[in-house]
């Protein structure tokens, strides 16, 4: 059995080095590197820190699209940053002591407690580095492999670098500007082809969320003794989902019983001493009210008791994040516990960064690409977009925006995320690539 984890350790690196030579430029080099690593080496994260030209991050693991205004993304660049420029050629785990107090506060809320830097170095040509990190300690097995992957992956990085440089001006200005003819042919191409129409497009994270759900909120003030159900389950209407601890309220209606009881005993006697005692005829319309005011306590306290089984209202499948987590945790009156949604309707909830954000016609086109499947994509249909942006969980202003599907079209399971494409208008080329750069010149210079 030894041997037999030697060799496939031995095959997840070589296919891990074939992946690394095979990637057909730098952004699929640093996708490879912090999400296949991952085959060789376990980790929680992966962020890869890129140091050729302005330092940058480059790649982060289960990140298809980086929103590097993000408070996490600024720190993450701060924290690699430092490395970087603290140097060292080989690969060292990191401790909250090694780093100052203003990033040891962001690592406490952002990552786990062992990290180890990487650092790529092609030679002399220092290019970033690597930060990994995980909830359990790094064996120097680990590190010794890492050791070895920080070669191939800094020689993989310095090829693709180098092919990109390939095109020199010298080389443009010889074969294409010398040549008069071809060089205005070219130039009234590009120009022409500046004018041609575009559809304009932005990506924005989507989520698939349930449609028409239905919220199953708590009716008691108390505490969840019971969770019936597991996440995502099929449920159907009236069964049990929840039960909240009856202890206090069932004390209360034994002390109620036990009250009504001696009222209604007083009352009783009183009737009795009305036959002889005229004056006991005024105390009986008093001492009846209170006697139906406890019965009605106690109506009351029953009521509640029944309230106690929290049952689903509808048929559909049971949305909430961890039934352990539900246990035993304190719930007030109104507070939101599961989600019964139709597993038939669903649509498509998008966060649109307020810096991509368009003026999008009716109806617009939207193709959804889901992680799990990033080549195939899913085509809806725009039928929301909020007025005011908010901040989504990264902490970034967006306006969020929702799409049906198509009608007859079997949706995606609820809860699969991926990419959105939201398609606009049809704009010249030029115009589609000059709008950000403009948007940013007439914020800056106040046009």
């Amino acid at each position: 059995m030894a041997e037999q984890s030697q060799y496939q350790g031995v095959a997840a690196l070589l296919s891990l080095e074939q992946q690394a030579w095979e990637t057909i430029n730098a952004e699929g080099l640093g996708f490879c590197i912090v999400n296949e690593t991952h085959n060789l080496i376990e980790y929680r994260q992966a962020v890869l820190f890129e140091a050729h030209g302005k330092n940058r991050i480059a790649a982060v693991s289960g990140l298809p699209v980086l929103q590097r205004d993000a408070p996490f993304m600024q720190w993450m660049l701060r924290l690699t940053s430092y490395l970087y420029a603290a140097g060292g050629k080989e690969a060292r785990e990191l401790s909250l002591g090694d780093v100052p107090q203003e990033l040891a506060e962001g690592w406490q809320e952002w990552l786990p407690r062992h990290v180890i830097w990487v650092p790529l170095n092609a030679g002399k040509k220092r290019l970033g580095g690597i930060l990994l990190a995980r909830d359990r300690a790094w064996a120097q097995a680990e590190t010794t492999l890492l050791n070895h992957l920080r070669y191939v992956y800094a020689h993989a990085w310095f090829a693709h670098l180098a092919k990109e440089s390939n095109w020199s001006w010298r080389r443009i200005k010889s074969r294409w500007i010398s040549n008069r003819w071809r060089f205005w042919g070219i130039m009234i191409l590009v120009l022409g082809a500046l004018f041609a129409p575009i559809r304009q497009s932005v990506l924005a994270p989507a989520e698939v969320r349930p449609l028409d759900a239905q919220v199953v909120r708590s009716p008691l003030a108390g505490i969840v003794d019971k969770v019936n159900i597991e996440p995502n389950q099929p449920v159907q209407k009236g069964d049990v989902l929840l039960v909240l601890d009856d202890d206090e309220i069932r004390t209360k209606l034994q002390i109620a019983n036990k009250e009504m009881a001696m009222m209604e005993a007083k009352y009783q006697q009183l009737i009795q001493q009305s036959f002889r005692d005229a004056r006991s005829k005024a105390s009986l319309v008093t001492l009846r009210a209170k006697a139906m005011q406890k019965r009605e306590d106690v109506n009351f306290l029953k009521k509640q008791m029944d309230k106690l089984e929290i049952r689903a209202p509808r048929d559909g499948l049971a949305l909430f994040t961890n039934s352990d987590d539900l246990i035993g945790m304190p719930v007030r009156i109104g507070e939101r516990l599961v989600v019964i949604a139709d597993p038939t309707k669903a649509e498509i909830r998008m966060m649109l960064p307020v810096g991509n954000s368009l003026i999008f016609p009716e109806n617009a086109k939207v193709s959804l690409f889901l992680n799990m499947e990033p080549t195939h994509s899913i085509p809806a249909i725009l039928s929301y977009a909020a007025y005011q942006a908010q901040q989504d969980s990264g902490g970034v202003l967006a306006y969020e925006m929702r799409a049906q599907f198509l009608p007859g079209q079997k949706p995606p399971r609820i809860g699969l995320r991926g990419v959105a494409k939201i398609y606009g208008k049809r704009v010249p080329i030029i115009y589609y690539l000059l709008r950000r750069p403009l948007a940013v010149a007439r914020q800056k210079l106040g046009w």
